[in-house]
């Protein structure tokens, strides 16, 4: 059994470090994902953990451990945040399973959801509008006038799983401090899917033209920078822009991880490279989008 240690605060960019314990795919030995040391996840870790468990089950190996956080307040959370009772499905879960089921009401969070066709993005965005509205309003002090365009970037960012990734994915929204980065809160959507990944997506239409430079991270960049989709007809690629310019508005973030490569628009506030290559590889694509207060757009 080969041990792939989670690390003590799971986000967007420590997964990585998840990634590079997996080894070879498909894996040739059980995985033990192992979490007891972990302390916190961010909606990224989350649904990473649970795109990771589906590519295990569509590989057809066997089907993995999960050592849960020894703090049961973590667990808890976790319960909270809707990981847990998705994450039955994938993993056999080692440890104490809290009672606690996912918090459908809460103010500063949307429970992992999972995404497998149009109607479940319009499900999401249904529940966003009802709930997330008096976060960004009280919790960040946003007007009124973001919540429509926040909709926005999420039913773009997960019609890309409808349309792109061949395969089913996961979306978790959260609002939480960024307080060594930014200092002040920070609402996060994050979306994984198990797919094929950016590359192989764009490949039949624009691999030709990038030549021998054609890999994750350039076939990132098509279609993040340069708004390029694998469909051909007028008018395809533009929701990644309009979700761009939204959050230029805000000094807002996204960063796409795909294969083994990670591009991102990086506002002043975060000190991450705009592209990383060489990444340890990692099922489908993960996309985050940062939507700060307004006091950090000044």
């Amino acid at each position: 059994m080969r041990i792939v240690p989670v690390p003590q605060a799971l986000d967007d960019r420590s997964l990585d470090q998840l990634a590079a314990g997996i080894g070879v795919w498909p894996p040739t030995e059980r995985l033990l994902v192992d979490a007891h040391a972990t302390e916190w996840a961010s909606p990224a870790g989350f649904t990473a953990l649970l795109t990771l468990g589906q590519a295990l089950a569509e590989v057809g190996v066997d089907k993995p451990r999960f050592t849960l956080p020894a703090n049961d307040h973590v667990t808890s959370y976790w319960a909270k945040a809707g990981l847990l009772e998705h994450a039955a499905e994938y993993y056999e879960l080692i440890g104490k399973v809290p009672r606690r089921r996912a918090d459908e009401q809460s103010d500063v969070l949307i429970p992992v959801t999972p995404i497998r066709e149009h109607l479940d993005v319009h499900a999401v965005i249904g529940r966003i509008n009802e709930r997330f509205t008096n976060i960004l309003k009280d919790e960040l002090g946003h007007p009124a006038s973001v919540v429509g365009g926040f909709s926005q970037a999420l039913s773009e960012t997960c019609q890309n799983i409808v349309e792109h990734a061949g395969a089913g994915g996961w979306v978790a929204v959260h609002a939480y401090s960024f307080r060594k980065r930014l200092g002040r809160k920070v609402a996060v959507i994050a979306v994984s899917d198990a797919g094929v990944g950016f590359r192989r997506s764009l490949e039949a239409t624009q691999a030709k033209r990038a030549g021998d430079r054609w890999n994750d991270g350039v076939a990132i960049e098509t279609a993040l920078i340069h708004n390029i989709s694998r469909f051909r007809d007028p008018g395809r690629g533009q929701g990644l822009l309009s979700t761009k310019r939204y959050l230029a508005r805000w000094q807002g973030k996204i960063s796409i991880r795909s294969g083994t490569a990670r591009v991102a628009i990086v506002p002043p506030w975060d000190d991450e490279p705009p592209r990383t290559e060489g990444l340890a590889w990692f099922p489908g694509s993960q996309v985050n989008v940062f939507l700060p207060g307004p006091e950090a757009a000044e």
